[in-house]
């Protein structure tokens, strides 16, 4: 329910209650601001009925403890990938061993199983630049450790300045 408060309040006659929550009856909306603004509090509505139920409070105040609590309810939550943003990133070195490949293969391998997004980013670490077709054929020395069906999601992408190549694969 949208909580509206003093003149946006649109009926004619509220039931009305004071701060300390006694019913103090029915009352021309007009009044009823009126007894809020002599005590420097707003009139909101609480109820929508037949004649709408107001309450006199310091909004400010409630609208605060609301705020902290749903602050407090998200807190501690896992926050679950949502859409396109479930991907992990892997960065591999060009001078990586034989045996560290396979240890990163088996992790592309969870990754994809659990329908992740894998990214990569893989950077050559000699002082010479190379060209990219030494990185397509380490990218496919990669892939070729990975026992997972899998397709380019994002084709490769060969950065000279950088001297990087980005690409990214899913499950099939």
């Amino acid at each position: 329910m949208l909580t509206m408060k003093n003149e946006e309040i649109k009926a004619d006659k509220v039931l009305l209650i004071d701060e300390a929550g006694e019913n103090l009856g029915e009352h021309p909306i007009q009044d009823a601001l009126g007894m809020a603004d002599t005590k420097s509090l707003d009139l909101v509505q609480v109820s929508e009925k037949d004649i709408p139920v107001c309450k006199i409070m310091d909004y400010s105040k409630v609208e605060y403890e609301r705020k902290k609590k749903s602050k407090n309810k998200n807190k501690g939550k896992k926050q679950v990938p949502v859409g396109n943003n479930k991907a992990k990133e892997l960065r591999f070195k060009t001078n990586i061993g034989e045996n560290d490949i396979s240890v990163k293969a088996k992790q592309i391998d969870k990754f994809l199983s659990k329908n992740f997004e894998v990214k990569f980013l893989i950077k050559c670490v000699t002082r010479y630049n190379q060209k990219e077709d030494y990185f397509k054929d380490f990218a496919k020395q990669i892939l070729d450790h990975v026992e997972v069906d899998h397709k380019l999601a994002q084709p490769y992408k060969f950065s000279p300045e950088s001297n990087t190549l980005k690409f990214s694969i899913v499950s099939e």
